[in-house]
């Protein structure tokens, strides 16, 4: 009778530990499989917008216009501006626009690599009494990307 329990015994220690390490085996293959899968790349994504912008200057006074270029993956550029002038130029600026297509015959740039996401600042100085038209601008992986036009009016 004694070794019907042992043999029972260890039956039931082989059930425990083969439920054991199927378990652990499991866990671990699963677990491994979802750190390596392979995911999808993103499309790049990129928004573009103004965060200071005064609504009015003095003839002659330098003034600070700062914009934000938000992305879903860091991007290198060698260009992003404020492109500037005394001429509106309403309507969408597709990524198809260069800047020197676009109408405004005066810029302000960030000079060197930039990376993004990050904020730029640039100072300008009102020349002529009007309305100064200006959009911010940057160029990635070729195409160009706008803001909406905005204006300032010069007293």
């Amino acid at each position: 009778m004694r070794n019907e329990y042992i043999a029972i015994v260890m039956v039931l220690v082989v059930l425990v530990v083969g439920y054991v390490y199927n378990s652990y085996y499991t866990t671990q293959t699963t677990q491994r499989t979802a750190q390596t899968a392979p995911t999808a790349p993103q499309p790049f994504a990129l928004k573009i917008a103004f965060v200071k912008l005064p609504d009015n200057v003095n003839l002659g006074g330098k003034f600070e216009v700062s914009w934000i270029i938000d992305a879903n993956q860091k991007k290198r550029t060698d260009h992003t501006a404020v492109h500037y002038g005394y001429e509106s130029r309403p309507g969408d600026l597709s990524i198809d626009v260069t800047p020197g297509n676009s109408g405004y015959p005066d810029l302000v740039a960030i000079s060197g690599l930039s990376e993004v996401p990050n904020v730029f600042s640039v100072a300008l100085v009102a020349q002529d009494k009007g309305t100064i038209y200006l959009r911010a601008h940057g160029i990635f992986d070729g195409k160009n990307y706008w803001t909406e036009e905005k204006a300032i009016a010069v007293k």
